[in-house]
């Protein structure tokens, strides 16, 4: 992100901290009876593994010779020993994908899954005197889960599905931070990393990219050890980071040096630049054209890359945008969503034509984007704190809402396993947060 902006476990729906909550009226919600089977390194049965919203009965069997327990939701069973069962009722009256874990096992190990709740929801007779979700957003907060380091800035922030983690560049402590998102816990640190912004991820290469912008140099870890594989220069002002699965490469986009500097994916060694002519945001990989799409602020347009020959192959004009700057690129929809931190405005990209296809509204100076691939829901966070709903219908557009989250609120990004949205705050209550939201509409 721009120079010039710098400045628990998942909680039982029912008692969410900070909520004062009646219980709910269930006399509606249906009952499902779910069989599980446990063993060493995986769960080999969950059946059915979905049902419609309401109160589900869990039976855990352990089948295997160690003690495994089950957790969904915030609600956990007792330890199981091998040969045991054990049974977990819960009453999830809201549709989406709820991730199970054994707490006692390493997730990295296949101990753990997703459950589907379908809709439509159980309507609850709840009562909430401490609400903290707004009408305006189709957001509810979930949990604030401290993190360490100093009340600073953040930045980007990347998802491995995968292995369940979230990467998240602490800017203003010089930190990457590795959040375990099955757990909820911070599962690795790793310093040294001043000024870090952009922050990408190649899973087949075992691979993390982090900007280290005050250092002036594109960072290489792997992601398993998080170990740091290499330094490269980077340019005066690295800050974007993609990655280019098919050819191998990575690229950071260099504020400074208006371009965008080209590294091999595997040892993070520096081989190339492509001059823009502008300075350079952030910088996303188009899967379907194996290109590259890269927001340039000073000139008010979306340069698209082909990474192998190192060359701009179109430059697109924005109408109605003022420093292009953040980009989410989705190639099945053949759509690139630029964010315009000059004017609050959010700029629809056709890939297919090259041509702009819609101008929305958002909050003041908006930064980060990423889409929700399951929901079709694109998420936009600003400067100012707001953050923007987007639905994607077919390949329009429609607002489902907008609002302040947190006046840090400008990096956001989505699970897209668990629909879970992510959004890092610097200072709340003198300390720095993850806090974690939930579709809510």
């Amino acid at each position: 992100m721009r120079r010039t902006a710098l400045a628990l476990l998942i909680l039982p729906l029912l008692g969410l901290s900070g909520w004062d909550v009646a219980a709910p009226t269930r006399a509606f919600a249906p009952t499902t009876t779910v069989d599980v089977r446990v063993t060493e390194w995986e769960f080999s049965k969950v059946s059915p593994d979905t049902a419609p919203a309401g109160t589900i009965a869990f039976t855990i069997h352990n089948d295997g010779v160690f003690t495994h327990d089950f957790s969904i939701a915030g609600n956990t069973t007792r330890p199981i020993p091998g040969g045991g069962t054990a049974t977990l009722t819960v009453f999830l009256p809201q549709p989406g994908v709820y991730t199970y874990l054994s707490t006692l096992d390493d997730v990295d190990r296949e101990m753990w899954g997703g459950f589907t709740v379908a809709g439509p929801a159980v309507t609850t007779a709840t009562t909430m005197t401490t609400a903290r979700t707004s009408s305006s957003l189709p957001l509810q907060q979930v949990a604030d889960v401290p993190l360490p380091g100093s009340s600073t800035r953040f930045d980007y922030q990347v998802v491995d599905t995968a292995r369940r983690r979230l990467f998240i560049a602490h800017l203003g402590s010089g930190e990457l931070l590795a959040f375990d998102l099955a757990h909820r816990r911070i599962s690795g640190r790793v310093g040294g990393l001043p000024g870090v912004r952009g922050v990408a991820i190649a899973p087949e290469l075992n691979r993390v990219y982090a900007a280290a912008t005050d250092a002036h140099r594109l960072v290489t870890l792997n992601e398993r050890t998080l170990r740091v594989v290499r330094r490269a220069p980077a340019g005066g002002f690295p800050d974007g980071v993609a990655y280019d699965p098919a050819d191998g490469l990575t690229f950071a986009s260099d504020v400074d040096g208006h371009e965008e500097v080209v590294f091999a994916a595997r040892s993070g060694r520096r081989l190339g630049r492509v001059p823009l002519g502008g300075d350079p945001g952030n910088v996303q990989y188009d899967a379907k054209t194996r290109t590259m799409v890269v927001a340039v602020g000073s000139t008010g347009e979306v340069d698209v890359i082909a990474p192998r020959s190192r060359r701009v192959l179109k430059r697109v004009r924005l109408s109605g945008c003022d420093k292009p700057h953040g980009v989410e690129v989705v190639s099945t929809l053949r759509r690139a969503y630029v964010a315009c931190e000059g004017n609050g405005k959010l700029v629809v990209l056709d890939l297919a034509k090259r041509r702009q296809r819609g101008l929305f509204s958002v909050g003041e100076t908006p930064d980060v984007l990423d889409f929700d691939p399951g929901l079709r829901r694109l998420y936009v966070a600003s400067e100012s704190g707001v953050v923007s709903v987007f639905a994607v219908r077919g390949s329009g557009l429609s607002k489902l809402g907008q609002d302040k989250v947190d006046e840090h609120a400008h990096s956001v990004a989505v699970d897209p396993t668990t629909h879970l949205v992510y959004l890092p705050l610097e200072n709340v209550d003198g300390k720095p947060v993850l806090r974690i939201m939930r579709p809510t509409a």
